[in-house]
């Protein structure tokens, strides 16, 4: 599945070359279908495809593999899912191995891997009527995604590409860095069983991570474990926390750890938001504005297949 849109076509141009890598592997053109994702993405199709005895495969950013998701859990399918990146952030690429391989040894290596069919449990969670197989975040973060989302469609960020989406959302950081959160809380079930309230009012932004990846690749060195049941509840108190996670991603690589080490954080089963009116919500690097000014229950839908190297 092809979303034509993402890293500037990018996934287009794939996708003519998927056909003549797997003809050089000996596979027939009968063994695989190759399709463009629709916008909004078309549910029903998507869980007709998954119902057969197959792997679905997204060439796409993390929105594009969320849908799959969706229609694998809606059809209560077990088929295996992969993702060949192509998106901005790309973080469940970066767990799976697809994000590496692809940058090291190209499309070939990235195909012959997932043709291997090896397959980790991957936790789905639900909050109000959206899925997230990443992360959920309230807060600085999500308010940038919002922006970031209305000025690209706006046409004012016209390049499309990984890097122009980078620096876009660079802008927009800095443009909201005065940004906190404001009339919102949280009740954690944490792992141990007990209840913890949290008020968030002041906080820069609050993250429920379930794999060690947000953002493209923060939070790489924290123990999140994609298929335990448990999301890692991570509250950061001011912006310069916040920069400090991308900062030591990208250019103090070998701090990843003691950073991590520093990060406020607690294992949670179960999480119910109170959203302020005037709040952000992001799943998944998507904006969620529509859920913001209520209250929404965060709990583990059930899981998918994931494909990795």
């Amino acid at each position: 599945m092809v979303n034509p849109a993402s890293g500037s076509e990018k996934g287009v141009r794939i996708a003519k070359a998927i056909v003549p890598a797997l003809a050089g592997m000996g596979l027939s053109a009968s063994a695989y279908v190759i399709q463009m994702t629709t916008l909004p993405p078309d549910y029903a199709a998507l869980r007709r495809l998954i119902a057969g005895d197959c792997a679905l495969v997204a060439v796409g950013g993390d929105g594009t593999v969320n849908d799959l998701v969706r229609a694998a859990l809606e059809a209560g399918s077990d088929c295996a899912l992969g993702v060949i990146p192509v998106g901005t952030g790309n973080d469940l690429a970066r767990v799976t191995g697809t994000h590496a391989l692809l940058a090291r040894h190209g499309l070939e290596a990235v195909l012959r891997a997932l043709l291997q069919g090896r397959t980790r449990p991957l936790d789905v969670w639900r909050a109000g009527d959206r899925l997230f197989t990443n992360y959920l975040s309230v807060g600085l973060d999500a308010a940038v995604t919002a922006d970031f989302h209305v000025r690209r469609q706006l046409g004012l960020f016209p390049t499309g590409s990984v890097t122009g989406n980078k620096a876009a959302y660079a802008l927009c950081a800095l443009k909201g860095l005065s940004r906190r959160i404001h009339g919102s809380r949280a009740e954690l079930s944490l792992a141990d069983g007990s209840l913890l309230q949290l008020d968030l009012q002041g906080c820069t932004s609050f993250i429920l991570a379930n794999i060690p990846s947000y953002g493209g690749g923060a939070l790489s060195a924290c123990d999140i474990r994609q298929n335990d049941g448990l999301l890692q509840a991570t509250i950061i108190r001011s912006p310069m926390s916040l920069a400090g996670m991308f900062l030591v991603q990208h250019l103090l690589p070998w701090h990843r750890s003691a950073y991590a080490a520093k990060l406020e954080c607690l294992a949670v089963r179960k999480v119910i938001l109170h959203l302020g009116q005037d709040e952000f919500l992001q799943m998944d690097g998507e904006s969620c504005s529509e859920l913001v000014g209520r209250s929404l229950c965060v709990e583990k839908a059930g899981s998918v297949r994931l494909l990795h190297t």
